[in-house]
């Protein structure tokens, strides 16, 4: 919204607007750009919280890779060659000799650096938060470190997804993330800006907007009862109700 200004009997002024400025500061304290929305191509931020939450910025750090164990890991690898490599009737053993001839053996722990290996040349980290089958199947012996949180705006296109590293939130915050209340705290860091409503009355000038219930939610109303309650006599509340949009 434009900035609205009211101009009252005594000296101005009731200020109201969307404030862009914090809204922008608070997006950059609060995230890294991990990719940039464009062709083909999710919007990826990674959860910083004033630079208190170490930020994920590589498909191969969503994983717990000390809690891998390498039987597990060849697993994977032989599966993901079978199904991949189109040698659906081999046997394991037959796929395991494919992958020694192919130069995908290593002994025992180096099964775990060839899951690195795979990962890093088939799949990217959008993968990851679209939650692509492939990779799933791939990681199905990996623990995820990182947690996906996908946020939506108001306009057709207003997408991203949020990268959070879950352990490293949930000592922070001393609770695991609560996905649905906290990603509406996500849009509005993202795609909202939060109110700026300043009243000056009789030579006092007060910035009100932190006493919004949400200042991310324009209410008329509330508006208007806090201008009562800062002293705004009768003749100026009518005037601030003639002059408020509904909407903003």
């Amino acid at each position: 919204m434009n900035m609205l200004e009211i101009k009252l009997d005594t000296v101005p002024t009731l200020t109201l607007c969307r404030d862009e400025d914090i809204w922008r500061w608070d997006f950059e304290e609060n995230f890294q750009v991990i990719q940039s929305e464009g062709y083909r191509d999710d919007c990826i931020l990674a959860l910083v919280e004033h630079g208190n939450l170490p930020p994920i910025e590589d498909l191969q750090e969503c994983y717990d890779w000390e809690s891998c164990d390498w039987r597990e890991a060849r697993q994977s690898v032989v599966s993901y060659l079978i199904e991949v490599g189109g040698m659906g009737a081999l046997s394991v053993k037959d796929a395991i000799q494919a992958a020694i001839e192919n130069g995908y053996y290593s002994p025992r722990e180096g099964w775990i650096e060839v899951l690195k290996e795979l990962i890093r040349e088939d799949f990217t980290i959008q993968d990851f938060c679209r939650e692509d089958d492939g990779l799933a199947s791939l990681t199905n012996c990996l623990e995820d470190i990182a947690i996906v949180q996908t946020v939506t705006g108001y306009s057709q296109g207003d997408l991203a997804h949020v990268l959070i590293h879950g352990r490293e939130f949930e000592k922070l915050a001393g609770k695991p993330w609560q996905g649905t209340r906290d990603r509406n705290s996500l849009e509005n860091l993202i795609f909202n800006q939060p109110l700026y409503v300043e009243l000056e009355l009789r030579c006092d000038v007060e910035p009100v907007q932190f006493e919004l219930r949400d200042q991310y939610d324009y209410d008329r109303d509330e508006i208007v009862e806090l201008c009562r309650t800062h002293g705004a006599s009768e003749q100026e509340i009518e005037l601030i109700e003639e002059s408020l949009p509904d909407y903003a």
